[in-house]
């Protein structure tokens, strides 16, 4: 069976993680193109999604803006795993803070 998507259902995804990053206050500098030429590097792109065992575009070490250089493909529980260390070590685990205050070094 073909999991594959139609170009319009993949820009509505790549729209909706643009809202989403937006939500976070994360800045989004992908164009559609970048955004599935990337998932299409990954060879994820059918295996992408927010369940588990599903891929996820990540940020490195959760900082800075989406963009080509500073994204990588994970799954989603190692996404979650890091996400824990990080805010662990920053000393914001279980708080609430906006991304906007995040620099990458």
């Amino acid at each position: 069976m073909n999991n594959l998507k139609t170009i319009a259902e993949y820009k509505a995804d790549y729209e909706n993680q643009k809202r989403q990053a937006k939500r976070r206050n994360i800045q989004f500098d992908l164009t559609f193109g970048e955004w599935l030429g990337w998932w299409l590097d990954t060879g994820n792109l059918d295996r992408r999604g927010v369940t588990s065992g599903c891929f996820v575009m990540s940020r490195k070490d959760d900082l800075g803006a989406y963009q080509l250089g500073n994204i990588e493909c994970k799954t989603r529980e190692q996404n979650i795993v890091e996400g824990i260390r990080l805010s662990k070590q920053r000393g914001n685990y279980g708080k609430n803070i906006s991304n906007t205050s995040k620099k990458k070094k």
